[in-house]
């Protein structure tokens, strides 16, 4: 598959990677608030504790599924396996693999969040 390949087009897609991750990691310090408040001990170092234990669980999910995709698509596993200069397209491909994996997060966090928000939080 080949994609119009402009620079404006690349800094678009970069801006959108970047504006969803930093969403992502938000709504994982939200989540971990949410779920430390949750105690009646330690609410702050819970909360600090899961949202990194959350953000590092995710993370190695998104690993998994882009080793996956590179399984298929042999110029994205070169990303992952070796140093040689790779094509734009793999690194485009990945980018857009990348914005459908984040916003499926966002989505599962906010309703994790939102769930548990209405499951009441302690938050003296």
């Amino acid at each position: 598959t080949t994609y119009n390949t402009t620079v404006i087009n690349l800094l678009l897609l970069i801006s959108v990677v970047i504006f969803l991750e930093i969403m992502f990691i938000l709504l994982i310090g939200y989540v971990g608030i949410i779920l430390g408040h949750k105690s009646n001990k330690n609410k702050m170092a819970r909360s600090i504790v899961i949202g990194f234990i959350l953000y590092f669980v995710f993370q190695a999910a998104t690993l998994g599924l882009i080793a996956i995709y590179g399984l298929f698509n042999p110029e994205v596993m070169n990303l992952i396996n070796t140093t040689d200069i790779v094509d734009v397209e793999a690194i485009k491909s990945v980018m857009y693999a990348g914005i459908g994996i984040y916003i499926v997060y966002s989505i599962i966090l906010y309703y994790i969040g939102k769930i548990n928000l209405n499951k009441g939080v302690n938050v003296e």
